[in-house]
């Protein structure tokens, strides 16, 4: 009886984990994405951003987040922001529902044009509904001034 117990949970509880935690797509390759920047990053300048998107076919992978975003999980757009002498990369997607932001020049802040979130230089949340703070992503510059590398994953087609 404890045996046919056992493989009852067993056989209920497999389909149910798979649906929770998936396993990675095997079309999903992880690799560096090359990305130009609409201007050299040295002449980023303090309290800018600069918006930048995900190659075609591809996307960016967010190594941290709250809410909708989470490690992992693909954007396909990104902001570079200068920022107490700091670089940092975020990904594009609001962690309140996943809507795309934008940068405010005049403000030197994020907006997200669907529930009104606002996030600072350091992604930060200034005001919400989003309880968490901008995902960032993993970048390194590229041999042109005008170009970075970020992590991300081939997308299927």
């Amino acid at each position: 009886m404890a045996g046919l117990l056992g493989a009852t949970v067993v056989a209920a509880a497999g389909p149910l984990l798979v649906y929770l935690y998936p396993p990675p797509d095997p079309k999903q390759r992880p690799q560096k994405l090359r990305v130009s920047l609409p201007q050299a990053l040295d002449t980023i300048a303090e309290g800018e951003a600069i918006g930048f998107t995900a190659p075609v076919a591809a996307a960016f992978v967010m190594i941290d987040g709250g809410g909708t975003n989470g490690p992992g999980q693909p954007t396909f757009g990104g902001f570079l922001t200068r920022h107490r002498g700091s670089i940092r990369a975020f990904a594009s997607t609001c962690p309140h529902l996943g809507c795309n932001y934008a940068y405010d020049a005049g403000a030197h802040r994020f907006e997200c044009p669907c529930h009104g979130s606002r996030f600072d230089l350091e992604g930060r949340v200034l005001r919400g509904p989003a309880a968490n703070p901008l995902s960032h992503l993993s970048w390194a510059p590229a041999e042109s001034a005008s170009e970075i590398v970020v992590d991300g994953v081939s997308m299927p087609a």
